[in-house]
């Protein structure tokens, strides 16, 4: 049974259309962090839910009557001023059943916003699995606990790829890349690989206690991942 996948737009840097409509055909639920409707508006779509506290959307009346009379989009009002509207429309998702997550309208503009995207995605992946994109490419958090865990990510040949930690985790193997990253514990003030360079068709990482993100900027047109 295929697992229910859906999109979500927040109000950062807009993504082509030629990706936004990409990430559409794979997703069944969409979702529109608060200002992300402009974006969904841009690829002249209009999405089944806006949440959040609606502090932007409110600032055009005339959106707003017209979403509050939709059929087709429901607004979710959430007020809690100590999530934010990324944290809300997460949250949304993952009560909806969706397993998948590919998120939109996360980089770009104020870099507080950006941060604190990050620190959402960080935390929301250890319980669905969420995709990032941007004009460029696409980032993902990998989590283990206590048991090791390994993973491959598919790559061509010449891909670059970047390695962080936000928290710190233990990486114990790491292979298919052309700079090795020193094995043991690392974290955000030790680790970090940028560009580094895809040598085979995947690379493998096995990570322990703690989360790994990693940026794949892939040498052909990217895809819903």
């Amino acid at each position: 049974m295929n697992s229910i996948k859906a999109l979500i737009i927040a109000y950062g840097e807009a993504l082509s259309k030629e990706i936004i409509h990409d990430l559409l055909s794979h997703s069944q639920i969409t979702i529109a962090a608060d200002g992300g409707i402009y974006h969904f508006l841009e690829a002249e779509v209009s999405p089944q839910y806006i949440v959040g506290d609606l502090d932007t959307l409110k600032l055009d009346r005339k959106l707003e009557d017209k979403f509050r009379n939709s059929t087709q989009t429901k607004i979710v009002q959430v007020d809690d001023q100590n999530k934010t509207d990324l944290d809300k429309a997460l949250e949304l998702a993952i009560s909806l059943g969706v397993e998948t997550i590919f998120l939109a309208g996360v980089t770009g503009k104020r870099s507080d916003h950006f941060i604190s995207n990050l620190h959402s995605i960080e935390r929301y992946s250890s319980q669905v699995e969420i995709t990032f994109y941007d004009n460029f490419g696409y980032g993902r958090f990998y989590h283990a606990q206590s048991a090791k865990k390994t993973f491959s990510i598919a790559t061509s040949i010449g891909d670059k790829c970047s390695f962080f930690s936000l928290s710190s985790v233990k990486l114990l193997f790491l292979s298919g890349v052309k700079y090795p990253l020193p094995t043991g514990k690392i974290n955000f003030t030790n680790c970090l690989s940028i560009s580094n360079v895809a040598l085979e068709d995947k690379i493998t990482f096995t990570i322990q206690d703690g989360s790994f993100l990693v940026y794949h900027l892939p040498e052909i047109k990217h895809q819903a991942q």
